[in-house]
């Protein structure tokens, strides 16, 4: 069953702070190249959400959906602004036949756990995109069953040799599980870049490394391809001066605790507060309190709106 059968996205609060951040980031991106001119390539699925924040707030008018699902109608229906266009099909094919002649963002928002074929689709991205383009991965890492089943899953899912030197099944597991995803992620962008870069000097550096749970736990990795005499566009652009930047392997977890309206009201008055002291709210424990003081700036707001 396609994931907007299940899953209403409009309402996952862990995923919406991670847009607005994402969001955030590309706005201090802009400082150093015009966002406006590039591409944008992504799943809107049937909400379109990471579209319309993208062309609201970058006002990128060059907009590719790629959707698995063949419903064109439905997704036709709902997009929001006549300049996306989308096409059907796998990610794998399309980003293989695409003329890559232009700046370009690419989300490759993912639902399910890394395979052959998405490690495959992400090197053709690093290996063709332009330099001063980003690309960002979102993959399941849910980490749940017996280990050892894990192992002969992860098999089947990918190439025995993309297992890390120090591999062992414990990796496949709690917290472990995150970090072997990330350097099966990273070799293969690493690999895939490096004759580009021993040809043209390019380089290659990773701005975002979230985790975060709305019902299945997931990561998201994103890069960004400098060229070979622009410099470093992450200290260009200042994103590394974000409390939420991750260059490496330690993840940002994005934890959202479970709050009423009149609590989050409560708790943004005293924010942001002097010395970094945390807000104080009756009957929320202070890993809570700390919690949300960590995304307060992102925490969305959901109102119901009647019909009559």
């Amino acid at each position: 069953m396609a994931s907007f059968k299940r899953i209403d996205y409009r309402l996952r609060v862990a995923k919406q702070i991670e847009r607005k951040m994402i969001s955030e980031m590309l706005i201090r991106f802009s400082r150093v190249h015009d966002l406006s001119d590039y591409q944008y390539i992504g799943f809107g699925s049937i909400a379109f959400q990471d579209f319309s924040i993208i062309h609201r707030v970058l006002g990128i008018d060059d907009m590719l959906s790629i959707e698995k699902s063949l419903k064109a109608e439905r997704f036709e229906f709902n997009k929001p602004y006549a300049c996306i266009r989308i096409e059907h099909g796998d990610a794998s094919v399309v980003v293989d036949r695409y003329d890559w002649n232009k700046k370009s963002i690419v989300w490759l928002d993912y639902d399910e756990k890394i395979d052959e074929e998405k490690l495959l689709t992400i090197g053709r991205c690093v290996q063709e995109m332009e330099p001063g383009s980003l690309v960002l991965v979102t993959v399941n890492i849910d980490s749940g069953g017996d280990p050892m089943s894990r192992f002969e899953e992860i098999k089947k899912d990918v190439e025995i040799e993309r297992l890390p030197g120090d591999f062992n099944v414990k990796m496949l597991s709690g917290k472990e599980y995150p970090v072997l995803v990330r350097k099966i992620i990273n070799n293969q962008v690493e690999d895939a870049f490096g004759a580009r870069a021993r040809v043209d000097g390019d380089g290659l550096e990773q701005f975002v490394n979230f985790i975060y749970k709305d019902g299945a736990r997931m990561m998201t990795l994103g890069w960004v391809i400098n060229g070979s005499e622009g410099g470093s566009f992450i200290k260009k652009s200042g994103i590394n001066k974000l409390d939420y930047y991750r260059g490496g392997a330690e993840p940002f977890e994005i934890k959202v605790p479970i709050l009423t309206p009149r609590e989050v009201t409560h708790m943004n008055k005293q924010l942001p507060a002097p010395g970094g002291e945390l807000p104080e709210c009756p009957g929320l424990s202070e890993k809570e309190v700390a919690d949300y003081r960590a995304v307060y700036r992102y925490y969305p707001v959901f109102h119901e709106i009647s019909e009559h």
